[in-house]
């Protein structure tokens, strides 16, 4: 199969091979050119909750904005099982993708994984999970208000509103439920002590995000491992339903490089 075999409906539903069975892949294209690579988008949810339909119209905009196909996985929520069932389908659904991108995709087609909050920690588990075992390589990882400090113990989450704290605490728990875990690398990104050789990531946080400082600190170390690491505050993150031009563009800007030429921003 080529690139011409890609779907072209806007939105198609699939299975994959996940850690436990088969899950549901929602498989978003563009309706022009390519596609050029194909995006895994890891939902939002505090791991206990949301779907891939919650960020269906983001996956569609996004799969124009890149000329790209965006697939958005179903993954084990907490309710169904604890860690590590939902990193292993985050990276189940990345294998699942290379296969489809090998088959769709102009010149091979890159690889990209992108995620939300709890799915931003699946995103980087995943970017870690294909580092040590020997792939899919990555051209980015793109982590959106990610959850990454089982601790909770920064600043900004500090001074969070009333509650964030104790719902957080509350979504860790159900999904680490064995203290060990939360120092797990798998598990707590932040902890971990060995990022060089990661894919470049682009990570978007905002000034009012409690996520925000774990996210930066991070970056820092990202950065410090060697990693090419951009780390941008919008002034607003939408990260449910239809996303914003100033996030669909900073995405577009920091991926369109790593794949191929994403298309303009739409002229009203």
């Amino acid at each position: 199969m080529t690139f011409e075999s890609a779907p072209r409906d806007p939105t198609v539903i699939e299975r994959y091979p996940a850690y436990r069975g088969e899950r549901r892949i929602g498989v978003h294209c563009s309706d022009g050119e390519g596609p050029f690579a194909v995006v895994v988008l890891l939902h939002g949810g505090e791991f206990g909750a949301g779907s891939p339909d919650a960020v269906a119209p983001a996956a569609q905009a996004l799969a124009e904005r890149l000329a790209s196909i965006v697939a958005t996985p179903d993954y084990t929520l907490t309710a169904e099982g604890a860690f590590p069932a939902a990193a292993e389908d985050a990276y189940a659904a990345l294998l699942w993708a290379q296969g489809r991108a090998a088959e769709w995709c102009k010149a091979g087609g890159a690889l990209l994984v992108i995620g939300i909050e709890a799915g931003g920690n699946l995103a980087a588990v995943t970017a870690m999970m294909a580092r040590d075992r020997g792939g899919p390589p990555l051209a980015a990882q793109i982590l959106i208000q990610p959850m990454l400090d089982p601790s909770l113990s920064t600043r900004s989450m500090r001074c969070s509103a009333e509650g964030v704290s104790r719902r957080c605490d509350a979504a860790y728990r159900a999904y680490l439920p064995s203290g060990t875990d939360r120092m797990h690398p798998y598990a707590a990104p932040l902890a971990s002590v060995r990022l060089a050789g990661l894919p470049p990531a682009l990570i978007l946080t905002s000034h009012d995000d409690p996520l925000r400082d774990e996210a930066e600190a991070y970056a820092a170390k990202l950065i410090r491992a060697g990693v090419t690491t951009q780390v941008s505050q919008l002034p607003r993150i939408e990260t449910e339903g239809r996303w914003g031009a100033g996030m669909l563009d900073a995405i577009a800007a920091f991926a369109g490089p790593r794949i191929a030429r994403p298309r303009p921003s739409p002229r009203n």
